[in-house]
């Protein structure tokens, strides 16, 4: 059969080797493969008047196939029409080219395999695959019709709108128009509603084989057949990846004039780039990771080719062609056939980063189907507006409702319109900070993405059972709820943003990862299995009401303080009681109970959190309950080990997405170190994250998160390089989602310079530290808590270099910058504040500071266990012993109560409680302490301050007191610089003892 082509370049009719633009990537030095020169060579699955006999040279048998004729020949392999004798019916038998690089085979088997189990309207079957004397061959059904491409280019039908002829009936047809370099003019009795019609289905295609996990990689014209019966079918999945090379010269053009140049033929390829330059992404072009979002870049450039007739980047060659993609230059249509709706579409899909692209094929065709439909309804009501007129009014009424579902996702355009964007834009461009444009234009691009999303689910719920009537109206009914809570949570985030600005931009993250998964209400089983809805209208109406409220409070919590959103929670709690329904009173009692546990109340969340538990698994609410139990994994002291099996089981019920299970091994892991076993793998945390970035793709914002924990299990394993590469993983990705100003990275850059303080590495610590400081002066007060953090980095620096009273002094300033505000930042500052003073000798003023917090508002109780163990430090070691016992039995109290402390505080508790002791006269078990807290310790600061407060409780053996405070020296001089005042105490202390200083052979008892 004749296919239309490209007409080559003059140097390739010349005779030059040649890789035309709209052929399948050539084999180095060969011309054969260009369709201008041989239409058969884009053939594949068509049944076809250019189809020829077998020669004589060509196999009888392939596998268990009779083959009858040859169809043609591509730059893949030979196609033949075969007839499988054991299911007595045609077949088309790819043969493809022997290909001896290593996995080549076994990958394609996979592949062809994979595509086998995809049974779509709009994919072409693929039957088996096999070999076949060394070389795979795939069977797949055969098609009688024509390729996209002949389609478009045809010169008109008898009935434009009606099916192809077969071709296997027809006489080749030529092109309809002359073919340019820049590609085919579409004939002018093709409407764009048709041309559309069918990249709509052939979309539907990949759609089908991205939801089983196969993409295409060489998606084109020339690959879409239309069949003699209208049906369009996509072929060749997954066979582009295994083609050869593109020979790219290395740097570009270069002096070398030859067509084969200028063609990008020879030369040494700099990477391994597969597919049709024509409609290549950029990141084929560069030879990276190509996903689903490559296959829509080529599905936009196809059609943008089928609706202007050339094709979107121009380029006579693949050099000059991969420079225009490469850059993302469009070359502008000839006229305005397009609607401007159409063209601004195309130039999403067009985007050279993915990112900026649709979220998926989903999400294209949804704005592809909603603008036509959109538009075709607005002139049905113009006509009929006129037709009522003349009595004809009935019309305009069928015609809209050809398609029950045409308006199911509404919903979203009243939540999520231009208006409201704008809006939202004008507020952030007035007085906001100096990220917030940017920040907001990268978040409108997922919200967006969001919505139509959730557009298109609705839809395809609805058509489902309205007119593929494969579910039943009660399953509609399910995932319409499960929708309408995906859309609340959406609505409440969008008003979020609306209401607060740029202290929403500031948590961006939060508010975007705590959305709910769309496609969790697209998987039928688990839908199935949820809970009913209310059987009463007046209780199912106020549970709608209520989880309004709810998911406004959710949404508004996750960027803000939730302590004064409690009382509202827990009026909308009894509320939810009154009503008895379980499901909507465990997503309650969870967000109760999160809260609880945010604000440092661990004994409340659990209390809370169990209520919430047993609802959820009386009520089938099985999400909820894995919620919980992860929630109360973390919470839950001593033995957490109930929560993590049940959650276990609940991950494996519920077949979480990796992003759950990412989050269920984090729990595990953190945990598991908190109970002194951090040798647990962490393999199966780094492999949930890896499987969560394949779904999502790899800017997505809840990676930012799991890259945090994933780097602070590392830090608890004392695994440095692993925990810093997370830590850099994550800053990537938050300056890839909220932009290079954004306040957030300060954490990031924060978490870095930690890092480096702790490993001694001052220079990369003043690095990271110089990077935060250069976003915090672009716009913040000094007052600004991320500028405070920052000071305390700053401070901890200075104190590392030997420099404690320049510490003191910026911390002292941090202070004076925020004085009168009771923040938790400012709390934290003071109780560091706290320790530097003590480590210069300065315990007096330790002790006022902490006088001063005493009894603040902002002590939350994590806080208030630091605040309490520095108070028992530091007043034993003045002397106020009584004083000392009662901040360390508050201590005591609140570690029994579950709140965790980090190792520094649980070091000065053990320290505080050992000088207690020895003070109230009970040595021995001071001493017990002390000698047991040093022989566990492995970092020479705790084995020092150990040995330390050892030398004090001998002070009445001096030879034994000199020994240890000899040894508290050593370990200390091992130590940071700011240790260093006081080695100097510890020295005066030891000098001040009978007997001078220690004599040789002394050891510490």
């Amino acid at each position: 059969m004749a296919v239309g082509g490209a007409r080559e370049p003059e140097d390739a009719a010349a005779g030059a080797p040649h890789a035309d633009a709209t052929g399948e990537v050539a084999v180095e030095g060969r011309d054969d493969l260009d369709p201008a020169r041989d239409p058969s060579a884009l053939a594949d699955t068509v049944a076809g008047a250019r189809s020829e006999p077998r020669g004589a040279a060509e196999p009888t048998m392939i596998g268990r196939y009779q083959v009858h004729r040859r169809l043609g020949a591509g730059g893949m392999g030979t196609v033949y029409a075969a007839h499988d004798p054991i299911l007595d019916r045609e077949v088309a038998v790819k043969l493809l080219e022997r290909d001896d690089r290593p996995g080549r085979l076994d990958r394609l088997l996979r592949e062809a395999q994979a595509m086998a189990k995809l049974s779509h309207p709009n994919v072409a079957q693929v039957y088996e695959a096999g070999t076949h004397e060394g070389q795979v061959f795939i069977a797949m059904e055969l098609i009688h019709g024509e390729t996209l491409r002949v389609w478009i280019e045809a010169p008109p039908r008898a009935s434009a709108r009606g099916p192809a002829t077969p071709a296997s009936a027809a006489t080749p047809r030529a092109p309809a128009t002359a073919s340019t370099a820049s590609g085919p003019v579409t004939p002018a009795h093709l409407s764009i509603p048709e041309i559309i019609e069918r990249f709509v289905a052939a979309g539907r295609g990949l759609e089908a084989a991205h939801a089983a996990g196969v993409v295409h990689r060489d998606f084109k014209p020339d690959n879409v057949l239309v069949g003699a019966d209208g049906r369009v079918v996509v072929v060749d999945f997954g066979v582009a990846r295994l083609g050869r090379p593109l020979a790219m010269p290395r740097g570009g053009p270069s002096s070398d004039s030859s067509p084969a140049a200028k063609a990008g033929i020879g030369g040494t390829a700099d990477g391994r780039i597969v597919g049709t330059p024509a409609y290549m992404s950029p990141e084929q072009w560069l030879g990276g990771t190509v996903d689903a979002r490559s296959d829509q870049f080529s599905f936009a450039a196809a059609l943008f080719e089928a609706i202007h007739g050339r094709r979107p980047f121009a380029g006579d060659n693949v050099v000059d062609l991969a420079r225009n993609v490469l850059s993302g230059t469009i070359a502008p249509p000839r006229d305005r056939r397009a609607p401007r709706w159409l063209d601004r579409l195309l130039l999403r899909a067009l985007q050279v980063h993915p990112e900026r692209r649709f979220a998926d094929m989903s999400a294209l065709l949804a704005a592809l189907t909603r603008e036509r439909e959109r538009r075709r309804r607005r002139w049905i009501a113009a006509v009929g507006g006129l037709a009522i007129a003349g009595g004809l009014g009935f019309g305009a009424a069928a015609i809209r409702h050809s398609d029950p579902c045409v308006d199911a996702g509404d919903r979203i355009h009243a939540v999520w319109s231009p208006e409201r964007r704008a809006a939202i834009e004008r507020a952030l461009g007035g007085d906001g900070a100096g990220y917030a444009l940017t920040t907001w234009t990268r978040i409108d691009e997922r919200l967006d993405a969001y919505a139509q999303a959730w557009e298109a689910g609705v839809r395809d719920a609805c058509r489902a059972t309205r007119v593929r009537a494969e579910a039943s109206e009660e399953l509609l009914d399910r995932r319409s709820a499960c929708m309408g809570i995906r859309l609340r949570a959406f609505e409440a985030v969008v008003t979020l943003f609306e209401r607060e600005g740029e202290a929403a931009l500031d948590r961006a993250i939060e508010a975007l990862a705590g959305l709910p998964a769309i496609e969790l209400c697209a998987d039928v089983e688990q839908v199935r299995r949820r809970y009913p809805p209310p059987a009463n209208l007046a209780v199912a109406t106020a549970v709608e009401l209520l989880r309004e409220r709810l998911a406004e409070i959710q949404a508004a919590t996750e960027v803000s303080d939730p302590r004064p959103r409690l009382a509202d929670l827990e009026a909308i709690e009894r509320e939810a009681v009154a009503l008895g329904y379980g499901p909507l009173l465990a997503e309650v009692l969870a967000l109760h109970g999160g809260m609880l546990a945010r604000i440092g109340d661990p004994a409340g969340a659990v209390e809370v959190l169990r209520r919430g538990y047993r609802e959820a698994i009386a009520s089938g609410h099985d999400e909820v309950a894995l919620e919980i139990a992860l929630t109360l994994g973390v919470n839950e002291r001593p033995d957490p080990e109930p929560w993590l099996l049940s959650a276990d089981a609940l991950v494996d019920r519920l077949r979480a997405p990796e992003l759950v299970r990412a989050r269920y091994h984090y729990v595990r892991l953190l945990r598991a170190c908190e109970d002194g076993r951090c040798d647990e793998p962490v393999a199966p945390l780094i492999a949930a994250i890896e499987g969560h970035r394949r779904a999502v793709g790899d800017g997505h914002p809840t990676l930012a998160s799991l890259e945090v924990e994933l780097a602070n299990i590392h830090m608890l394993r004392r695994e440095v390089r692993e925990a810093e590469a997370a830590y850099v993983a994550a800053l990537d990705l938050y300056e890839q989602i909220l932009g290079p100003k954004h306040p957030r990275l300060l954490i990031s850059l924060g978490n870095l310079a930690r890092l480096a303080l702790n490993r001694g590495d001052l220079e990369a610590a003043a690095v990271w530290i110089g990077r935060a400081t250069a976003i915090a002066d672009g716009g913040y007060s000094d007052a600004h808590p991320f500028v405070i953090g920052l000071r305390r980095l700053e401070a901890d620096l200075a104190g590392a270099r030997g420099d404690v009273d320049e510490a003191v002094a910026i911390l002292e300033r941090a202070l004076d910058a925020g004085a009168g505000a009771a923040t938790t930042t400012l709390l934290q500052q003071r109780l560091h504040l706290v320790l530097i003073e003590r480590l210069a000798g300065r315990r007096a003023e330790a002790r006022a500071i902490l006088r001063q917090i005493a009894g603040s508002e902002a002590l939350v109780a994590d806080d208030e266990l630091e605040w309490a163990v520095l108070t028992a430090l530091v007043e034993v070691e003045l002397g106020e012993v009584a004083t000392a016992r009662a901040a360390l039995d508050r201590a005591r109290t609140l570690l029994r109560d579950g709140v965790p402390g980090d190792a520094g505080t649980r070091l000065y508790e053990r320290l505080a409680g050992a000088r207690i002791a020895a003070a109230e006269g009970d040595r021995s078990a001071a001493i017990a302490e002390l000698e047991a807290l040093r022989d566990g310790a492995d970092d020479d600061a705790d084995i020092g301050e150990a040995e330390a407060a050892l030398a004090h409780v001998w002070a009445d053996d001096p030879a034994a007191a000199r020994a240890h405070a000899a040894a508290a020296d050593r370990a200390l001089g091992q130590s940071p610089p700011h240790y260093r005042l006081l080695r100097r105490e510890l020295a005066d202390f030891a000098a001040g003892l009978p007997g001078g200083p220690a004599r040789e052979g002394e050891k510490p008892r």
